[in-house]
């Protein structure tokens, strides 16, 4: 097993939130490059710094990078287990924050969702440190832009009716840019 860094040391002490009503816990941070050359010696990202996030990785080498997560001494000594978020799960923390935030100013904007996330009006076509912008009702940054997200199961047509089992053989991806843009569509990694 990989020896803990200080990226994997700083997730297990505080970088992991418990989400009210669910049983599971989320990480605070998209996965820092930093953190994915501790677990897989490599970094496959276009942009670079040990602070951004990781892109340009496939879902089979985030289910990679998940597994030697799991191997890891530090984990295991911390009781933890880590997995990518179900779709639903994954819905849910994003409708609670737009009720939340609308019971307390009105829909989210434009100029809002800006204070929340790296978007095509802000992001200057490339990725940025993460937790940089607000974070939201959980205590999670990032969650709206920066890159793409992945999710454990497969896309479905209807997210709530059918939350494991999709119609389609695409694998989920979450995170949302105010506009489609060409930097969005090249990261893919999930707060695991």
């Amino acid at each position: 097993a990989v020896a803990a860094s200080a990226a994997l040391r700083d997730l297990i002490k505080d970088g992991l939130v418990k989400i009210p009503g669910a049983r599971i816990m989320i990480s605070k941070t998209q996965v820092t490059q930093a953190l994915w050359k501790c677990i897989m010696r490599n970094n496959p990202s276009h942009f670079h710094g040990s602070n951004l996030p990781v892109e340009t990785v496939t879902w089979n080498d985030c289910q990679q990078f998940i597994a030697e997560l799991n191997k890891n001494d530090a984990t295991v000594a911390a009781g933890l287990r880590f997995r990518f978020p179900y779709a639903k799960e994954y819905a849910e923390l994003n409708e609670q924050f737009h009720k939340d935030r609308h019971a307390q100013i009105g829909f989210p904007g434009p100029k809002e969702m800006e204070a929340y996330s790296w978007c095509w009006g802000n992001a200057r076509m490339t990725t940025h440190e993460v937790g940089k912008r607000e974070e939201d009702l959980h205590g999670l940054y990032d969650v709206y832009g920066n890159v793409w997200e992945w999710c454990e199961d497969f896309y479905q047509s209807d997210i709530y009716n059918d939350c494991i089992n999709g119609k389609d053989r695409h694998k989920l991806q979450q995170g949302k840019n105010l506009e489609e843009s060409p930097y969005s569509e090249i990261g893919y990694i999930s707060n695991p």
